[in-house]
């Protein structure tokens, strides 16, 4: 790809680490993560509500009510019961989430000094 497209190849190597961030996970949480089903499942359910009301939201306050339901239809389908691997694997994945964001919070802490 690097040869045809250099360019997009350049773009992926710079991206490659957020494009791979699902490894960093436990193994047994991987297979949970690399989906994207639940933002699939919201923007259906908005497309399907803007084309109930005739192909389009007659306001803002109307497509943020329906976001609203996409949101709590999503809560109710994917996030009320979790994943039993998911959910044994909360604390290895609570202590990623530490280590990544509290090593951001110092480091943005320093450059503010």
């Amino acid at each position: 790809m690097a040869r045809e497209k250099p360019a997009l190849a350049r773009h992926i190597e710079a991206k490659a680490e957020g494009y791979l961030a699902f490894l960093d996970y436990p193994e047994e949480v991987r297979v949970h993560i690399y989906s994207t089903n639940p933002v699939e499942s919201i923007n259906a359910g908005i497309d399907l509500m803007r084309l109930e009301l005739g192909g389009y939201f007659p306001s803002l306050p109307c497509l943020e009510v329906n976001l609203f339901i996409q949101v709590v239809n999503l809560q109710h389908q994917w996030w009320r019961t979790p994943i039993p691997t998911v959910r044994g694997a909360s604390y290895k994945l609570r202590q990623l989430f530490a280590i990544r964001y509290e090593l951001a919070e110092e480091e943005v802490f320093t450059l503010h000094l």
